[in-house]
């Protein structure tokens, strides 16, 4: 029989917290944004598309798996609540303000679901696909404001 040598003492102080990265939330967000009808794209800023197409450019000297884009996407964690800003193409037909409340209460949502965290969405309509195509979905008009919090 081996006699068992005691593991190292249990730490103390306040236990560890869990954060959820501004990263996660932006690929929750832009995966579920693009999934609401009438949105046609996530559409970066200038600053933001250098740098993802620098880490898509080191990603495959890497030969890494291509990752989920959150282009388009700009968020801020800051404690229990997320700051999303998300740059969105619709396109004609649908109206502009009733596809950014849809986009706000879809991304409110999983944000949530997801990462558990409450958010505050803001949604700008950056530009417009004029090939119009014919509405899958009635989008239900909402009485929130865009850039309201959430939850």
């Amino acid at each position: 029989m081996r006699d068992t040598e005691p593991g190292p003492p249990a730490p103390s102080g306040p236990p560890v917290g869990v954060r959820v990265s501004d990263q996660v939330v932006a690929k929750v967000a832009a995966h579920y944004a693009g999934r609401v009808p009438g949105v046609v794209a996530l559409r970066s800023r200038l600053s933001q598309a250098v740098a993802l197409l620098a880490g898509r450019v080191r990603d495959q000297l890497q030969d890494r798996p291509k990752e989920a884009s959150a282009e388009g996407v700009r968020v801020e964690v800051d404690g229990q609540v997320a700051r999303i800003e998300l740059d969105v193409v619709t396109r004609l037909g649908y109206p502009c303000l009733e596809v950014g409340r849809a986009v706000q209460e879809e991304v409110r949502a999983q944000v949530r679901s997801h990462a558990g965290l409450a958010s505050v969405v803001a949604v700008n309509i950056v530009d417009i696909e004029l090939r119009p195509e014919s509405p899958r979905t009635t989008l239900r008009s909402s009485g929130a404001s865009m850039g309201n919090e959430g939850e």
